[in-house]
């Protein structure tokens, strides 16, 4: 990592351990379901259990990161970029 890489993220955990946030509550079943309908995998009133085996965690896997992907560079409407996000997925990548 490049001294400038080992910076930015010493400055993520430092204004992380100031200004602590609320853990959010997050509903893995209800996610991976929604996304798997949307993906084809399952029909709606279905429910997509992403750890059930081996497959069904990589398919959520793979979905998880490529939403992570996607969304990341989004620019703002203003111009910018959303750093809450993209903060956010350093963090969980950190």
């Amino acid at each position: 990592m490049s001294v400038f890489g080992k910076r930015y993220v010493r400055a993520l955990i430092n204004r992380s351990a100031e200004n602590p946030v609320a853990r959010p509550t997050i509903n893995l079943r209800d996610s991976f379901t929604e996304a798997a309908i949307a993906a084809g995998l399952i029909k709606p009133g279905q429910t997509y259990d992403v750890f059930a085996n081996e497959d069904t965690f990589l398919r959520g896997a793979f979905i998880f990161e490529d939403v992570g992907v996607y969304l990341t560079p989004k620019k703002a409407p203003h111009g910018g970029f959303y750093p809450d996000g993209v903060n956010g997925r350093l963090h969980v990548s950190a």
